[in-house]
């Protein structure tokens, strides 16, 4: 297996990264990068990690993308537009996709890893910008895709040991805007107060949404009686009683 890979890192003046890399022979220095320029000081132009086979120098550059983190995604210094790992993962390029093998080993090297809340926080505020500027017709094609993706799922004792923890352990806050899950245990922040938004507040449905749920609903009461059938009510049945009891003649 070649062991002739490495890493590499385009510095800024002040010494930070800008830029991190994967590749052998002359690339770091010939490199070109859409948007984003070569130094030209060859001194900033830095080596963090040689003579690596090609799957750690791709275990390496996932792992210091993450480390300084990327500016388009609002989590670090970096002009990358990519997580690493052939450059594909995390791209914000239409029609290329990260092969198997790329997407094993970043699902490997993500495993237990913990980000800080800051980083959790930027990442949230960038995912709820991208969803805001969606139309309907995209989002329903995410719910449709997350939909079909759980479909058929069967949870191991383990993950329903896990979720029922979680769920057992955790309350709803909202800040009138949207709802979220927090531990019991954890003190409400500022501006959110105990207790979930009710679901047509969080979500207005479309009328297909809405079309979709009537005929699930019809079709569900085909060949049932309804629960009510042959029954009075009670309004029916204290009006009744009065009557009788008013009915009653005198001395009885």
């Amino acid at each position: 297996m070649s062991e002739d890979y490495y890493v590499y890192a385009y510095l800024r003046e002040d010494g930070t990264p800008y830029y991190i890399g994967k590749g052998r022979g002359d690339r770091a220095y010939k490199h070109r990068i859409k948007g984003t320029k070569r130094p030209k000081d060859i001194q900033q132009i830095h080596i963090v990690y040689d003579n690596l086979t090609e799957s750690d120098a791709f275990n390496k550059e996932i792992e210091l993308i993450t480390k300084y983190g990327r500016k388009d995604l609002n989590t670090g210094i970096l002009l990358n537009r990519t997580n690493g790992g052939e450059g594909a993962s995390g791209a914000i390029i239409k029609d290329r996709k990260c092969s198997p093998e790329a997407k094993k080993r970043i699902s490997e090297y993500q495993k237990g890893k913990k980000h800080k809340d800051s980083t959790k926080e930027k990442m949230s505020e960038t995912h709820k910008k991208r969803w805001s500027s969606m139309n309907n017709n995209d989002k329903e094609k995410i719910f449709k895709k997350i939909s079909d993706s759980n479909s058929g799922v069967i949870r191991t004792k383990e993950h329903k040991d896990k979720l029922s923890e979680w769920f057992t352990g955790s309350i709803y806050i909202n800040n009138d805007v949207e709802n979220k899950r927090i531990k019991s245990s954890d003190a409400i922040p500022d501006g959110w107060v105990k207790g979930r938004l009710s679901y047509k507040t969080k979500r207005i449905l479309s009328e297909e949404t809405k079309k979709k749920i009537g005929d699930s609903n019809r079709g569900k009461l085909i060949g049932k009686v309804p629960w009510n059938k042959g029954k009075t009510s009670v309004k029916k049945c204290k009006k009744v009683q009065k009557s009788v009891v008013t009915d009653l003649p005198a001395g009885a």
